[in-house]
C-alpha cells in the first residue's frame, strides 16, 4: 500500500468484521465515485460495487490520508438501517417481539 495512507487498527478491526478487503477501502480512498466533504480536513469517500458500496472515513493531514473507518452498504438500498422509514421500523419491531413471543411460548 501507498505510504500516504495511514491504516489505523481501529480501521483493520472494522474492515475484517464488515468483510471489507483493503483493496476496496484502497479503491474507495484512491478512486471514489463520491466525495463529501465533512469538515476541512476529514472526507466520507464513496465507491460504488454491484452488490455493494464501500464507504470510508478518511481524514487528509499534511499529505496523509489516516483512514479511521469502514462499512458497506447494500447497493441497492438508498438508505442505511438506521434511516430506515419510522412506520417500516416499527412493524419490523412488532413482527420481531411477535416472533419471540411466540418462541417463548412455544418453549414452555
Amino acid at each position: 500500500m501507498a505510504s500516504d495512507l495511514v491504516w489505523t487498527n481501529h480501521l483493520e478491526q472494522r474492515l475484517l468484521q464488515r468483510g471489507i478487503s483493503r483493496n476496496e477501502a484502497y479503491d474507495a480512498i484512491r478512486h471514489p465515485d463520491q466525495s463529501i466533504r465533512l469538515s476541512s480536513t476529514k472526507w466520507k469517500l464513496i465507491k460504488s460495487y454491484p452488490h455493494k458500496r464501500i464507504v470510508v472515513i478518511a481524514v487528509k493531514q499534511q499529505h496523509q490520508w489516516i483512514i479511521l473507518s469502514a462499512w458497506t452498504k447494500n447497493s441497492h438500498s438508498s438508505k442505511s438501517f438506521n434511516q430506515e422509514h419510522p412506520v417500516t421500523r416499527f412493524f419490523r419491531n412488532l413482527l420481531v417481539k411477535g416472533v419471540d413471543t411466540l418462541a417463548h411460548l412455544i418453549k414452555r
